[in-house]
């Protein structure tokens, strides 16, 4: 017997397209381009400078007028003569044309693909743009001139264009915004203009994640170092504070003291007949299958790349199909830096899943040099011994006392927070048959299992961090902003050091220390660098700049409240204009999360898959009571009038949404995890998480005045209303509802409506009638509504008391609530 509580209906939404405005900064906007640059794939016959320009005045209504073109080398770098002959003077008629009449009206300057970068005034080598932002200061150039627009975090000048009326009345000398659209190609610097104008409209504040890179080693005593460090940390509080999914690397407290980790690769390379392997920050391993060998050699040649880190390791593991049986390499690398001083190369052999035998090699710092420059290890096994040389020579040797073979059908090499190059793998039978002989002569990468690690900066919105080299970190979502101090961060923009694109993974080869054109790659929307040794003090910090673009000032206003010189080394990459609408209100509303509790049960705990929860609080959705609609994959909508609830950020099937109340259903992936964190975001704003145990089954029994208690929302056989005026008869078949079953099988979709497909809980069920047991006829997903609420149709035990009876419900021994009671008669 099955019943429909419910029928959800069909909402189909559509959005209209607006027409794009002018920006209403667009007239006090000049674009610098190069009419010297060529064209490029992408721009036609237009040149690439010139391309990207006008792209950019079309798209924010800039008037043409306002499009400044000047002939100058297409080269990143420049002399200061050729600056100021070149750019600086033509750029200087135009400004003080009809009395200075642009020179008042532009408070933003935006350099273009193709414009030079850097001045050559040895034996300085400043930023081009901080010349031009500070170029009537001084008749002569001056390095590091104060920045008069500069400000700390927190402070709230005025906005840009006041400020400069301001300063213009005051007679002070005019000083620009100058921010540049550049990168590695025009369509790359075009791009900047798309994401940007996209984001300003779409931004929320689960757009993406955000990423902060701290040392968490620094001392006051460290000066400036620990300023940087502790803006670092401010600002990833800064961030959870606003509502963004927030990660903080703790340097000091991650594996192996890394920074936030590249995926980790390999790579044939071609010329040298290795394969290259990078493991910074992380586990690789690559594996292969050999037939059964009881006992043998197995050879791995190596060539060092980078032994830099605390934790380089390597692993050697030779498996049998016996999990418990295996020989092990564990091989340390120096540094030994925050571990004990003395360490051990240890080679070992399970038999059982108990050690059989064991050889060691003590090392410590003053045997650097044969510990990294290690070129071949051979693990030889027989069973009457192990052992382990080294570059020929035994390093290690120890009795098999068990003298059983291991049988050994997998053979696995891995490292960690260590890049290498594989030279060669050799096998070989006691007999002295090659069963495996690679020497990478050609690439024979296909042959292996390879399991790397995927990169640690997914869907980064915000990112600050410092001391990495550019490693392929991030992949950024539209409207990202981030940067990373370090020196020469934008020391080429354009020019990689290796240009094949397939280097870009391949540790610091592309662009060496160059973040700037790195995360430009990576689809960030606005960035900042250093084109020569920036010095910590004089580098705009990352938490200066989110604290006022999060605060409503626009990218350049935010990168120039926070850069304290000019005629410096800085510049900074993206629209100057780009200004999310989600920062242009006041600060957003406290969103309080007070409670979550079993939809049925009214009562707060441990959650589980699939279970029906009612969260409490204030500000959570719409004023008025509003229900959830399908989407057009018959799906129960994650999403009620900008209302959404989020699971470890998995956005969950919602029921109803109103200001202090919201119904939803937890995802299933849930499951995976033994706590969850709970966060309810509505237009955009964030909630207080609330972070629960999660629990293979939390059930309750839903009740008829929705109280937790007394009659339970039970239906007769005949589909009438179980109550004290139409109670069940004994052998009789009634129908409970409940929700907190926990995984089903098959699995549970998330917003599922049941229909034609039945599913039932992954657990035993049972259900106890006034003490007695039941007879359980089916238990599982309730047609027609939603995966989560569970039906239970069970016969009224002949011996179960008359009256109001107890009702209990255990899925896999977890008990429903007390107090739920059946009319018998």
């Amino acid at each position: 017997m099955h019943r429909n509580l419910k029928t959800f209906p069909i909402v189909f939404v559509f959005a209209c397209i607006l027409r794009a405005q002018p920006h209403p900064l667009a007239e006090r906007v000049l674009i610098l381009v190069n009419d010297s640059m060529p064209s490029e794939a992408g721009t036609g016959k237009t040149g690439a400078s010139v391309f990207v320009g006008e792209y950019y005045a079309e798209k924010r209504g800039i008037p043409k007028a306002n499009i400044l073109h000047v002939k100058t080398s297409t080269e990143e770098s420049i002399s200061y003569d050729d600056y100021k002959s070149e750019i600086e003077k033509p750029l200087k008629k135009f400004l003080e044309a009809n009395r200075g009449a642009m020179k008042r009206q532009i408070l933003y300057i935006v350099p273009v693909y193709g414009i030079p970068l850097k001045v050559s005034i040895l034996p300085e080598v400043p930023a081009l743009d901080s010349v031009l932002a500070g170029m009537y200061a001084s008749p002569n150039f001056i390095v590091r001139i104060a920045n008069p627009y500069a400000g700390p975090t927190g402070g709230r000048p005025p906005k840009f264009s006041a400020w400069s009326a301001q300063r213009d009345a005051s007679g002070f000398w005019k000083m620009f915004i100058v921010s540049r659209l550049d990168g590695p190609g025009a369509m790359v610097a075009k791009g900047l203009v798309d994401k940007a104008i996209s984001a300003e409209n779409n931004l929320t504040t689960a757009a993406g994640k955000a990423y902060f890179d701290y040392q968490g080693t620094r001392t006051p005593a460290d000066g400036g170092y620990y300023i940087v460090d502790e803006d670092i940390r401010k600002a990833s509080v800064l961030s959870e504070s606003k509502g963004f999914s927030t990660t903080r690397n703790t340097q000091a407290q991650s594996l192996c003291g890394a920074a936030i980790h590249p995926a980790s690769v390999y790579s044939y390379d071609a010329v040298a007949k290795n394969v290259y392997v990078n493991a910074y920050g992380a586990d690789a391993a690559t594996s292969f299958s050999v037939k059964q060998l009881p006992e043998g050699d197995v050879t791995v040649r190596l060539k060092n790349e980078t032994v830099n880190n605390t934790g380089n390791i390597l692993f050697i593991t030779l498996a049998s199909a016996d999990p418990r049986t295996y020989i092990k390499l564990t091989y340390p690398f120096v540094p030994f830096t925050g571990w004990s001083k003395t360490e051990k190369i240890t080679l070992e052999k399970f038999v059982d899943g108990a050690s059989a035998a064991k050889a060691e090699a003590t090392v410590d710092s003053s045997m650097e040099t044969p510990i990294n420059s290690v070129t071949e290890l051979k693990i030889s096994f027989a069973n009457s011994a192990i052992s382990l040389s080294r570059d020929g020579t035994v390093l290690a040797q120890a009795p098999d006392a068990g003298g059983g073979p291991v049988g050994v059908t997998k053979i696995s090499i891995g490292a960690r927070c260590w890049n290498y190059r594989l030279n060669g793998l050799i096998v070989t039978a006691k007999s002295g048959a090659v069963l495996w002989n690679d020497t990478f002569s050609s690439d024979t990468t296909g042959n292996y299992t390879w399991d790397m690690v995927p990169s640690a900066g997914p869907n980064a919105l915000w990112a600050w961090g410092w001391y990495t080299g550019a490693y392929d970190t991030y992949r950024f979502v539209n409207g990202a902003v981030g940067a990373q101090l370090t020196s020469y961060t934008a020391g080429t923009i354009r020019k990689p050091i290796d240009p094949s694109p397939a280097s870009a993974t391949l540790g610091l080869r592309r662009w060496n220390w160059n973040w700037v054109p790195r995360m430009l790659e990576q689809g960030v929307t606005a960035t900042w660098g250093a084109v020569y040794e920036p010095y910590a003090e004089y580098y705009a910090l990352g938490g200066n700049v989110f604290d006022h673009f999060w605060s409503g000032y626009n990218f350049g206003e935010s990168f120039y409240i926070a850069q304290n010189t000019l005629n410096w080394v800085m510049t900074a990459v993206g629209d100057p204009l780009y200004a999310p609408k989600i920062f242009q209100n006041p600060a957003l509303a406290t969103k309080a999360l007070d409670a979550v509790a079993n939809a049925a049960t009214l009562q707060s705990g441990p959650i589980a898959p699939g279970e029906i929860v009612t969260l409490f609080g204030d500000g959570l959705g719409p004023d008025a009571l509003t229900f959830a609609k399908l989407t057009p994959a018959d799906l129960l909508d994650t999403e009620i009038e900008g209302t959404r609830v989020l699971f470890d950020d998995v956005a969950a099937p919602l029921i109803y949404a109103s200001s202090k109340q919201v119904s939803a259903v937890v995802p299933y992936e849930t499951g995976l995890r033994s706590s969850t964190q709970i966060i309810v975001e509505a237009n955009g704003a964030r909630s207080n998480p609330l972070e629960l145990r999660v629990v293979s089954a939390a059930p309750g029994i839903f009740t008829q005045d929705s109280s937790g208690g007394g009659l339970g929302a039970v239906l007769n056989e005949g589909t009438s209303l179980n109550s004290e005026n139409t109670p069940a008869p004994r052998g009789s078949i009634v129908v409970i509802y409940a929700t907190g079953d926990g995984q089903t099988d098959p699995a549970g979709v998330n917003g599922r409506i049941m229909s034609g497909v039945t599913s039932r809980p992954a657990l035993p069920v049972s259900v106890q009638v006034g003490g007695v047991d039941a007879a359980v006829l089916y238990a599982g997903s309730a047609p027609g509504q939603v995966a989560g609420l569970l039906q239970v149709n069970l016969r009224v035990p002949d011996t179960a008391p008359s009256g109001l009876s107890s009702l209990v419900l255990t899925i896999g021994g977890a008990a429903s609530q007390e107090g739920v009671l059946l009319a018998i008669r």
